[in-house]
């Protein structure tokens, strides 16, 4: 057997050691930015931009609404608001406050979506590792003390009301339950009151235990920071963290591909719109990156492609004079919702004159899209191929853009984290510069050709009472408060046998 060198044998060992700890940090494409992942599945994202003696830390877990089942349905949200109330380290709301304050926080806040719950804050770069050390005990080790929950739920409670009338809540509330009729809960992080005034420190724990474990979770740091210091950092003070079971399980029920086989038509008088005007939406079920992150891409193009007020899309809707849609700043372009497990695609217009035959000309004006769509679906040449190219460059210019500061940065990776991973922001440009016509057409006729959809006019409520019963004899049903919200649905009520009958169950 040949012998080996001392000095052989050590330069090997260097080399080694190394190698493995430059392998800690993953390369990605874009500069300064450095991607970590801990043995307990916490990964680790920096941005290093030294304009100023900042640091931006944000923690994101996924979790909210896509976690939610109809008995704990608005518990993230009540949970997120309990992580402010105490931890291990700062055992009370004062004292959290307090420590916010010493540690020179310029911003902070936290917020609950239907797919991600997420704390950031920026803090004098120079206290970076206390910053991670205070996030580490807000999320590790919050109290959840019984008596901070019962004076919570009234301020969560509070919120929750002051929302129910809302247009837009109604509104986001209506469509949630039409196009994702299977668990319409998991868009509605909110919840209905009485889950919130029942909620115990036990269901917080286990949402705690299931969902708020390392490889469930990401951290974002970035600004004046060195990137190996902070993993360094970061692997002294969440090292420990025990890692847990994937809540994600493989045997997950998805929401539904095809909400409805036919056409669904509503009308919703909306008090936020002028009489002069009606809008029309026209939404379809669009694809998740859990189950087709290639068609994302696709969908991306078209969205961006479609929003050239000068291109032929806008141009087919203002042109066509029945419909009355002034000029391009009056309609939207196809857009395309990324997440998940609730992708979603929309395009609306707003047409003037709403007193005459609205109706009649929200139909036409869904007949008029599907005929743009086949028209996409069954021609790749519909868009000219510069107009490809100059949609690719311009979704290249606005990520240097975000890229200017690092907050901005990194909560787009966050976002991009959150619906799929971070390779998906990373390899993002690269994925969309390969979309071609084809897979555009492609897109359209999988998703949007002949596909059924929900068809939403908005309308003043004076010109909705002169046209009410031309919507009904034209097919639509009216979105009012009371058949907006899932928890108010005979059909949910009693699929779970809960009764949310105080704050009004519909037989609808």
């Amino acid at each position: 057997m040949k012998k080996t060198s001392i000095v052989s044998r050590i330069t090997i060992l260097f080399v080694v050691f190394i190698a493995t700890f430059t392998l800690a940090a993953q390369e990605t494409s874009v500069e300064n930015a450095y991607n970590y992942k801990l043995d307990n599945g916490l990964e680790l994202f920096v941005m290093e931009n030294h304009t100023v003696p900042l640091t931006y830390i944000e923690i994101a877990v996924r979790a909210g609404g896509i976690g939610q089942d109809v008995e704990n349905a608005g518990l993230f949200h009540l949970y997120e608001h309990m992580m402010f109330k105490g931890n291990s380290q700062y055992p009370t709301a004062a004292a959290f406050q307090k420590g916010l304050k010493s540690l020179g926080v310029s911003g902070w806040n936290g917020s609950t979506s239907s797919e991600c719950v997420h704390y950031f804050f920026k803090i004098p770069s120079d206290l970076t590792e206390k910053g991670l050390e205070f996030w580490s005990s807000a999320i590790r080790n919050p109290l959840l003390d019984s008596k901070e929950l019962e004076n919570e739920k009234k301020v969560v409670i509070s919120e929750i009301s002051g929302g129910y009338g809302d247009p837009g809540t109604i509104l986001g509330n209506a469509i949630a339950k039409l196009l994702f009729p299977k668990f319409p809960w998991r868009l509605d992080p909110a919840g209905p009151v009485k889950n919130v005034e029942n909620a115990t420190v036990k269901q917080l724990r286990e949402i705690q235990q299931k969902y708020y474990v390392p490889n469930n979770a990401a951290l974002f740091v970035g600004g004046d920071v060195n990137h190996e210091e902070v993993y360094k950092m970061v692997k002294k003070i969440y090292g420990d963290w025990p890692k847990a079971n994937d809540p994600w399980t493989k045997d997950r029920e998805y929401q539904s591909e095809t909400p409805f086989k036919q056409t669904k038509y509503m009308v919703m008088p909306y008090s936020k719109l002028s009489s002069d005007l009606g809008e029309v939406l026209v939404l379809y079920r669009g694809p998740d990156t859990v189950t087709d992150i290639e068609s994302t891409y696709a969908a991306d193009i078209l969205g961006n492609i479609s929003a050239n007020p000068n291109g032929i899309v806008k141009q087919s809707i203002i042109n066509n004079s029945e419909l009355g849609v002034p000029s391009p700043d009056y309609v939207s372009s196809i857009n395309f919702y990324t997440q998940r497990e609730s992708g979603q695609i929309s395009f609306n217009a707003i047409l003037t004159s709403p007193e005459q035959s609205l109706a009649e000309r929200a139909l036409y004006l869904e007949q008029t899209f599907q005929g743009i769509v086949k028209q996409i679906a069954n021609n790749p040449n519909y868009f000219k191929s510069e107009e490809y190219k100059i949609v690719k460059q311009q979704l290249k210019d606005s990520d240097v853009y975000a890229r200017e500061t690092s907050s901005g940065f990194l909560s787009g990776l966050r976002a991009s984290w959150i619906s799929a991973s971070g390779d998906y922001y990373f390899n993002y440009n690269d994925k969309m510069n390969n979309v071609t016509a084809e897979d555009v057409a492609s897109y359209a006729k999988k998703y949007l050709e002949d596909k059924p959809a929900l068809v939403v006019v908005l309308v003043n409520p004076d010109i909705y009472e002169v046209q009410k019963e031309s919507f009904k004899e034209a097919g639509f049903t009216t979105i009012t408060q009371e058949n907006a919200y899932w928890w108010k649905d005979s059909m949910y009520v009693k699929k779970v046998g809960i009764n949310y009958s105080e704050q009004g169950a519909n037989d609808d």
